[in-house]
């Protein structure tokens, strides 16, 4: 032993039965010795040895790398989409107008609702009854639409209707509420949604990779199998919160904070004696959101 900085040497001792000699070489100078009748517990000392040994590291080192390599290969495929979810984020906490956005998912949904659901010209095969409780699930739609009046309608004609009148009662809720708070709106569901939705995409993602490398038994690539399902899953995503986004701007309304819910008035006597029972009783929040920071509280109506 000698004091830092002191000359000396170092001598590294290792075992033919250590995992790396093994499958690396160590059975050659294991057959090497008992030829040569050298006994188990006799230490070698040989350029053999050596040389084995450095080639077992880099050959050990080789395959470290070819799997953190192939690691990140298959984190790239979530960092791409990543980039993607947090640009859109960036967009909205930017202020950025999203009226457009808004209108142009309303659009494409209601376009997507009459190209699956009014094959051809056909009235006979049309499904007008799921097309009418499919447009209540987007905006209230206004009475004296039923199967009778679309039918009398070309397919053309009942899209432009409910395009028309989507794009007129989100005109009007905008006029009601003013237009700053139609935006604040507008951020806050849009925030919500994408966080949900990105959150069980990332889950979802994480079991497909757990089990893509039985995609290997049948001769098919895990890696490219990976990225296929990878960006199917994710348009599926993006396709789920633009309609999330569309089906919620139009049944919420921003509510000031104290002011409770017409429909949740009461007499000021039963408000006291649910307080007074509220407060003997043990005190929790199930399923509770946080509320958003500002002078407005959403509420779905």
């Amino acid at each position: 032993a000698g004091r830092q900085g002191d000359p000396g040497s170092s001598q590294f001792l290792t075992s033919l039965e250590d995992d790396l000699m093994r499958r690396l070489g160590g059975d050659r100078i294991k057959s090497f010795m008992d030829w040569a009748g050298i006994e188990e517990d006799v230490p070698i000392e040989n350029k053999l040895v050596t040389r084995s040994i450095e080639q077992a590291q880099v050959r050990t080192e080789g395959y470290h790398f070819d799997i953190r390599k192939h690691l990140v290969e298959y984190d790239d495929v979530v960092n791409k989409q990543r980039e993607v979810i947090y640009a859109e984020r960036a967009k909205i906490l930017s202020g950025a107008d999203l009226k457009a956005n808004v209108q142009a998912m309303v659009r494409h949904e209601v376009r997507s609702l009459v190209a699956g659901l009014l094959p051809g010209e056909e009235t006979e095969h049309w499904k007008l009854d799921e097309l009418l409780n499919g447009a209540r699930a987007i905006y209230p739609l206004p009475g004296g639409h039923n199967r009778e009046s679309l039918a009398k309608m070309s397919r053309a004609e009942i899209e432009e209707l409910l395009t028309q009148q989507a794009d007129a009662l989100y005109e009007q809720k905008e006029k009601e509420v003013g237009a700053e708070t139609i935006r604040m709106l507008e951020r806050l569901v849009m925030l919500r949604t994408i966080d949900v939705h990105w959150v069980e995409h990332l889950t979802a993602m994480e079991n497909m990779r757990m089990g893509i490398g039985l995609e290997a038994i049948g001769q098919r690539d895990p890696l490219v199998m990976y990225k296929r399902q990878g960006a199917e899953m994710f348009m599926e995503t993006q396709e789920h919160i633009a309609r999330d986004i569309i089906r919620t701007i139009y049944h919420v309304q921003l509510q000031p904070p104290g002011q409770p819910p017409a429909q949740q008035a009461a007499p000021q006597r039963q408000q006291a004696g649910a307080a007074r029972q509220a407060a003997r009783a043990p005190v929790g929040v199930v399923g509770a959101a946080p509320r958003p920071s500002g002078p407005m509280a959403v509420r779905k109506v």
